[in-house]
């Protein structure tokens, strides 16, 4: 929900001042580190056959969309001490979000998703959603019922790999 008093002409310029407000009083508390730990990794995803559901029980045949949909794609995942940046190459779901905050809040690393890395595969949605009839689920959801669970696992690799539990 966006504030009334950020709406309208001039409201990114107050909304950029308010953040500019707050990152300038947060300063003085944020303690100098002369060391951080950095890691970084790219991960090839190999895409599974497309699945462009056009109703509940209709698809398009996987070969007109595997002509013209990408057949792979790249996570990336960066960190700096307990801090991790996951690049995702779709709309990464809020539930998606949640679970991967939860996940790796337990084991001392806060993650930060951030969707549409470089490239669009559409919606990465809990595998659980790829049968509801939202918009997401059936216009977005364009590589099947599993891609969620699919970068749950390549996620979760990744991130052993880059951002170790403490």
């Amino acid at each position: 929900m966006v504030r009334e008093d950020l709406r309208g002409p001039g409201g990114p310029e107050r909304l950029g001042a308010l953040l500019a407000d707050a990152a300038a009083a947060a300063l003085p508390r944020i303690a100098y580190r002369p060391e951080a730990r950095l890691a970084a990794l790219r991960v090839p995803v190999a895409l599974p056959a497309p699945q462009v559901r056009l109703t509940g029980w209709l698809a398009l045949s996987p070969v007109l969309p595997w002509l013209l949909l990408p057949r792979e794609a790249a996570l990336h995942v960066a960190a700096v001490n307990d801090v991790a940046l996951v690049g995702v190459p779709g709309e990464f779901s809020g539930e998606e979000a949640l679970w991967l905050r939860a996940t790796w809040r337990a084991r001392g690393v806060r993650t930060m998703p951030t969707s549409l890395n470089g490239e669009y595969i559409g919606y990465i949605l809990p595998d659980a959603r790829y049968g509801t009839g939202d918009y997401e689920a059936r216009w977005g959801a364009m590589y099947g019922p599993r891609l969620g669970g699919y970068f749950r696992a390549l996620i979760g690799e990744a991130l052993a790999r880059v951002a170790p539990a403490p």
